[in-house]
């Protein structure tokens, strides 16, 4: 993890489109298993847009419904459309992604500048 505040430090927008790359791909992901009955949960998803400071690239990303949380943790549910940890779940796979999304966009701005 140090490796990656060093970075986030020498190259803070290249840290920020990274992360924003790879919290897209969690978004896309997790509304695909959002349940949808009307489509209102699926709908109030969000992302701030990454901050890079102090060494620390810092965004959050959610559901904005005041419900989501108890879709989201209720195992018991049956959803025709969709299942429980819609969000969790895409994060778990994905949180591996951000440092090598981090070297594939410091390797474009080297190849951008030679």
């Amino acid at each position: 993890m140090e490796h990656i505040r060093a970075m986030a430090e020498a190259y803070p927008a290249i840290a920020e489109k990274a992360l924003a790359r790879t919290l897209l791909s969690i978004l896309a992901e997790s509304a695909e298993e959002c349940p949808v009955r009307h489509g209102f949960l699926r709908g109030s998803r969000y992302m701030t847009d990454p901050v890079a400071m102090y060494g620390h690239v810092m965004s959050s990303l959610g559901y904005s419904m005041d419900y989501a949380i108890f879709v989201h943790e209720n195992m018991r549910a049956f959803h025709p459309v969709g299942k429980a940890k819609f969000l969790e779940d895409p994060i778990m796979r994905h949180v591996g992604d951000i440092p090598q999304t981090l070297c594939e966009e410091i390797d474009a701005l080297a190849e951008a500048v030679r």
